[in-house]
């Protein structure tokens, strides 16, 4: 298992991303959960494609915490790319997203 080590670009907005209790992918309900830390080994979150549910670490700032929603969250959808790929996407998603009063 990685480290929690998600870093955050800059942003000028101050808009959060919402974080849902669960969402839909086609036919599925996801659950999510804000979980405390040591539930998680050290990481920042987690996504469990059998219990269909996303475990966050719930003691991270706000903006740790909607980063590490988007990054599961492009886990869910299985984003074709390596984990480093998915750790930067999801900041830029995650900056894009705060600016658009999403």
């Amino acid at each position: 298992m990685r480290a929690c080590t998600v870093v955050l670009l800059p942003t000028l907005f101050a808009n959060d991303v919402k974080i849902p209790d669960q969402f839909k992918v086609g036919a599925i309900t996801w659950y999510v959960e804000m979980v405390p830390p040591g539930e998680l080994d050290n990481d920042c979150g987690d996504m469990d494609r059998a219990m269909q549910r996303i475990r966050i670490n719930r003691d991270m700032s706000t903006d740790m915490r909607e980063a590490t929603f988007l990054h599961e969250l492009l886990h869910v959808l299985e984003v074709d790319m390596d984990h480093s790929h998915i750790e930067t996407m999801s900041m830029l998603l995650h900056q894009v997203l705060k600016g658009m009063e999403v």
